[in-house]
């Protein structure tokens, strides 16, 4: 169980806020830059180059401090898109952290993500007319998504140094079924091990240019 006292917030260089975990000794997003990585990695790769129409069923593996649903949300409201946004996450940050947060980068969308944070775990939500949330509190290896329902996949798990059995091929088989045909998986990570377990399930696996600096992110697709 990870120790939800010892949780750091700290400042990184975009001036956007991230968490330390001990029990990981990682963070949460890179300290180059928050919100600059979850706009790069999960909006600029990912929402912006759906072709969906209706509502786009979003599936994200660590909500952690939210700020990938919070750049999600902000999207949606300046392309006058609807989301269905799940969320999955072990361990909730309490919100005494959240309290401490603030989100310039994101102030039009920051009363919705302090809202997302207050709703109850596993019980869908809508945050607005076109923004709705589930939260559910459950390990990511023990949980089995609906098939063939989601259009994109947020990958934001630790990093597969730090928990390895996040990304392997039981969990993108999983992912790969609860995909519509032509949906996809955005990740942070482009390590060798994880393109190999993304394309051992069936996934077309593409490197992009990385967010501040790193070389590559992934974007892996499921081609019918």
């Amino acid at each position: 169980m990870q120790d939800k006292d010892l949780l750091v917030l700290q400042e990184t260089e975009d001036g956007s806020l991230t968490l330390y975990s001990p029990l990981f000794d990682e963070c949460y997003h890179s300290t180059r830059g928050a919100f600059a990585e979850s706009q790069h990695i999960y909006v600029d790769n990912g929402l912006a180059t759906l072709a969906c129409e209706g509502t786009i069923r979003i599936l994200e593996y660590g909500f952690g401090l939210g700020l990938n649903f919070c750049v999600a949300a902000r999207w949606a409201e300046e392309n006058s898109k609807t989301i269905d946004y799940t969320t999955l996450e072990l361990y909730p940050v309490p919100e005494s952290i959240v309290d401490d947060v603030h989100l310039p980068e994101c102030s039009d969308t920051e009363t919705i993500w302090r809202a997302a944070h207050k709703i109850p775990w596993g019980i869908p939500s809508a945050l607005a007319s076109n923004i709705r949330l589930t939260k559910i509190n459950t390990d990511f290896t023990q949980y089995t998504p609906m098939r063939s329902f989601y259009h994109i996949v947020f990958f934001d798990a630790f990093s597969p140094a730090h928990v390895p059995e996040q990304w392997g091929s039981d969990i993108f088989s999983k992912i790969f079924e609860a995909l519509v045909p032509t949906g996809c998986l955005v990740t942070y990570s482009a390590r060798g091990t994880v393109k190999n377990a993304l394309r051992s399930v069936g996934f077309h696996v593409h490197r992009r240019a990385g967010a501040l600096g790193k070389h590559h992110m992934l974007f892996a697709e499921k081609v019918s």
